[in-house]
């Protein structure tokens, strides 16, 4: 197995190893409209989320990772801001995460919402840098993208959106916007003064919010949303969907490091927010089963 690295630094967790590459592309299911395993240049990198050592990688086409054909198919990475996944990719870019020792299988889905530069912004002199040795093109490229970032992954590799809500979203033509990075949640989570369990992880890592509201008139937020409209601090937690264009909102409060409950907010002064369901995934499989679950009582 040909592996190339980028340069670890000394206080980063154990890399993925062999065995464990292995095993994920031995066991991994891609999703629809992937290109198959061998047309795809393998990035791969270790997290830590509550303590749990978690692989997680990006998997870019390689007419899109041209300047790292000399490398060999799988390269292991500090974090995925080292991915060169490129905008707008569709299943050009496949993001993976797997827990060894945990999961069952490798979870796997077309995701353009890796960074890399715009193709307008990529510096000239990057590309000037590929004559060199393949490890000093690499390291320098990797020093550009800033190592000094950590970027954390959802422990579970189970979906926490209910597939019926998903198809009626789809059948509604609701635009679905594309999953957010486990550590970018959390990020958003602090800096709306709470803290994003692992099913918020989950779900945002699942799916980055909505446009427009659907049919039933709820909204989920992106994450810009959030940080946006979140100025005033709840003990309830911040909102994170509305109805009818915030006719009454719903939050997300922590109730463990695993589970925030949903509670919905009517805005008025004399009335605090009410307890909708003990956790979120309770309230997706409710909406699911009747949307006036997002109903005034």
């Amino acid at each position: 197995m040909l592996v190339s690295t980028i340069a670890l630094g000394a206080g980063d967790l154990e890399p993925p190893t062999p065995a464990e590459i292995q095993f994920i592309e031995s066991r991994i299911e891609l999703p629809d409209g992937a290109h198959p395993l061998n047309e795809y240049v393998r990035f791969y990198y270790v997290v830590d989320i509550q303590g749990q050592r978690t692989i997680e990688g990006g998997y870019v086409s390689t007419p899109d990772t041209a300047p790292f054909k000399w490398t060999g198919p799988i390269v292991i990475v500090r974090n995925y801001e080292d991915v060169p996944a490129p905008y707008d990719a569709g299943c050009g870019v496949i993001r993976i995460a797997f827990v060894p020792g945990l999961s069952k299988g490798v979870k796997a889905s077309c995701d353009p919402a890796l960074e890399m530069f715009p193709p307008s912004l990529a510096p000239t002199w990057m590309y000037a840098l590929f004559p060199l040795t393949p490890f000093a093109a690499l390291l320098i490229f990797a020093i550009y993208r800033g190592l000094a970032s950590r970027r954390a992954q959802p422990e579970s590799p189970l979906a926490i959106i209910p597939q019926a809500l998903l198809r009626r979203w789809k059948k509604e033509g609701i635009k679905l916007l594309p999953p957010e990075p486990a550590q970018a949640i959390v990020d958003a989570f602090a800096r709306v003064g709470s803290v994003a369990s692992r099913d918020v992880i989950e779900f945002y890592s699942e799916l980055g919010g909505m446009e427009p509201m659907d049919n039933s008139g709820l909204k989920i937020w992106s994450l810009a949303e959030i940080l946006a409209d979140n100025e005033e601090r709840s003990e309830y937690g911040p909102i994170f969907a509305d109805y009818m264009i915030s006719c009454w909102s719903f939050r997300l409060k922590q109730v463990d490091a695993s589970t925030s409950a949903v509670y919905v907010d009517y805005h008025r002064d004399s009335q605090p927010p009410e307890l909708v369901t003990n956790s979120l995934a309770q309230f997706l499989v409710l909406y699911e089963r009747d949307p006036r679950a997002a109903h005034a009582h």
